[in-house]
Parts: C-alpha cells; sequence; structure tokens
C-alpha cells in the first residue's frame, strides 16, 4: 500500500485539522490523533487553578446595589461569609453557587476589577512562590480569618487575587518566602 511519498508503512504523513488534532497513518489506516502538543517548557511548573472564586465590585450605595442584584441576576447573600460586610465586602452568589461577588461601598471610581481565581492550599502556597519568582518581589499572603489571599496586578495594573478558603491548611504551610 502507498500514500503521498511512497510506502504508508514507512511515511509519516499529517493532516491538520485547524489545530484540533491530526490525522496520522497508524497500523494503514488513518485515524485521528488529539494528544495535546508538546508542553513549553517555560509553562511545565506552572500551579493550576480550581475555578474564578469572586469578582470584585464597588457600589456607592450597597444596599440598593444588593436589592438590584437580587432583582436582576438573584443573587443572595452568602450566609457563611456575611461577618466580612462589617467594613469589608458583602459576599452575593447566584442559586447554584457557581457565580459570587465581592460587594464593596465606595465612592464612583474607574472600573477595576479584580480578578480572583480560587485555589486548594498546596496550590495556594506554589502560587505564592510562583509569583514571587515570576513578579521578582515579595507577594504577602493576607489574611481574611475565613481565606487567604495573594494580590497583584499584571503590567497594566489589572488587580488578580489568588484566593483559598482552606485557612487552617495554609496556615500550617505558610513559610518565608525569598526572591
Amino acid at each position: 500500500m502507498s500514500g503521498p511519498g511512497g510506502d504508508v508503512r514507512h511515511t509519516r504523513w499529517r493532516w491538520s485539522l485547524m489545530n484540533w488534532g491530526t490525522i496520522r497513518l497508524i497500523d494503514d489506516r488513518a485515524r485521528p490523533d488529539f494528544s495535546p502538543p508538546p508542553a513549553d517548557p517555560r509553562h511545565a511548573m506552572i500551579p493550576a487553578f480550581d475555578r474564578i472564586d469572586h469578582i470584585h465590585l464597588y457600589a456607592t450605595h450597597r444596599n440598593s446595589a444588593e436589592q438590584w442584584y437580587a432583582d436582576v441576576m438573584g443573587f443572595k447573600r452568602v450566609p457563611e461569609l456575611e461577618s466580612w460586610a462589617d467594613g469589608g465586602p458583602l459576599t452575593l452568589s447566584n442559586s447554584s453557587g457557581t457565580v459570587h461577588i465581592a460587594l464593596f461601598e465606595a465612592p464612583a471610581q474607574p472600573c477595576r476589577s479584580v480578578i480572583a481565581l480560587s485555589v486548594g492550599a498546596e496550590e495556594f502556597v506554589a502560587w505564592r512562590q510562583h509569583l514571587v519568582d515570576k513578579l521578582k518581589r515579595p507577594v504577602e499572603p493576607e489574611d481574611h480569618q475565613l481565606s487567604w489571599s495573594l494580590y497583584f496586578a499584571d503590567p497594566d495594573g489589572n488587580p488578580w487575587e489568588i484566593t483559598t478558603y482552606q485557612h487552617a491548611v495554609v496556615a500550617t504551610l505558610l513559610r518565608p518566602v525569598g526572591m
């Protein structure tokens, strides 16, 4: 049996499927190959995320904003985090608990939404070290009593947060991180 360029058994030819995978000859038949491309060594040690945890939003009148989010989007208070509302964020969630917003009361300001990503305890510690290594500066964890957070910004000043609710575990894992 022959194909493009000679004997099929000795010729490996590929056809691209819009970056989704390839067709290659295996056992004299064309079969899809959806294996991931080789890992880029620059990204090999980047810790994983669980999900986006919450989004910071600012309102000039938090009570009115809470009512609007309830009426328009079906968001309700998260009882487990309600203690933060006195001087901190009022955390609201959709009915399935998959979307959280941290509603702060503050004067009107340009939008600088903080994107907060959730991780487990060990990933939190790994992210701290990763950020210190990449940003070339200390990144100190913020203890919120119910959670821990790391805050940093991209080169354009867009703020990010990595947070974990495994508070007690992280408290035992934290160590000074050098640059």
